[in-house]
């Protein structure tokens, strides 16, 4: 089995990844090309919304491996379907601020070598600009953090003059790269 790693995730042929997203999301294109480019097998979703109890049943019946989910679905899986998330050997979530008690719970289902990963980063960046994986075990204060910068990337927080800022100062957030 070839395995390759990102900064924050493995690729690997023996993956099951799903693909939920609309094309017309970015998140698909880590999916899709995610899967196909590294041999993975890739479970198309069915073409109708849906329901948390289906996706669940979903994960569990494919053996899905590697899953993206968008913060409010991410929330609404681990109240509802916490088994079968916890299953998922890779979740990536993210799109909006992921909720602390969500994902304490989750991270306290998981076995391990699971991992969940915080991806922040605006659609113009093409899914993520950083990342932060998290497992069990591993604790944070009142906010999770959106991590560091992909490789060949970077991430300042900038005052309104365009001038760094030290850490825990806010400002605004600018990323770059390739």
């Amino acid at each position: 089995t070839r395995l390759v790693s990102s900064s924050f995730i493995s690729f690997a042929a023996s993956d099951v990844w799903l693909h939920a997203a609309p094309v017309a999301f970015d998140a698909s294109t880590l999916e899709i090309w995610g899967a196909l480019l590294h041999g993975s097998k890739l479970i198309l979703a069915p073409p109708h919304a849906l329901s948390l109890e289906e996706l669940g049943a979903l994960l569990v019946r494919e053996g899905i491996t590697s899953l993206w989910l968008t913060a409010a679905l991410f929330e609404q899986m681990v109240a509802t379907q916490p088994v079968a998330l916890a299953g998922v050997r890779q979740v990536l979530a993210g799109g909006d601020v992921l909720p602390p008690s969500r994902v304490r719970e989750h991270l306290s289902r998981l076995p391990p070598g699971h991992v969940l990963v915080n991806g922040y980063g605006p659609t113009e960046n093409t899914t993520f600009s950083a990342t932060h994986s998290l497992r069990s075990g591993d604790s944070f204060s009142r906010s999770v953090p959106i991590g560091a910068p992909l490789s060949n990337s970077s991430a300042f927080v900038l005052d309104a003059s365009f001038q760094p800022l030290p850490p825990g100062v806010p400002g605004e957030l600018f990323v770059g790269g390739d």
